[in-house]
């Protein structure tokens, strides 16, 4: 995989979402099939959380279901990373807004793409 794409993973990681969702897009045009799929999921996850960020609860939980539904068929792992792991993030989050009794939420979790240990290598400066 192209080091943008880890790069977008350590955007991610960082909490900085928007800058994630910036570089996986430019990633993104570049490939086609699985691969394409599987980052349009990481995508749409890193669009979620910057919408939580944003307090735009309705905005995260479409893009949550959306990229959550993309990244199912790419169980347990993909290119190196724990697709079981951030999903499992994202369904505890999906939880929390749905059991919000006033619209609010105010504990949000944001996840760390986990990488297997074959990824570990690949990051830049490893």
């Amino acid at each position: 995989m192209d080091e943008r794409f880890y790069r977008g993973l350590e955007e991610f990681n960082g909490e900085r979402f928007f800058e994630a969702h910036e570089v996986l897009e430019d990633l993104w045009h570049e490939y086609r099939e699985l691969d394409r799929i599987f980052i349009q999921g990481l995508i749409q996850i890193a669009a979620a959380f910057y919408h939580l960020q944003s307090r735009n609860l309705k905005g995260a939980v479409s893009q949550f279901q959306k990229g959550s539904e993309k990244l199912t068929h790419f169980l347990p792992a993909y290119q190196d990373v724990s697709v079981a792991r951030l999903l499992e993030d994202v369904r505890e989050n999906l939880q929390r807004i749905q059991q919000s009794t006033d619209g609010r939420f105010d504990s949000i979790r944001y996840p760390q793409i986990q990488y297997t240990r074959v990824a570990k290598t690949l990051l830049p400066g490893s």
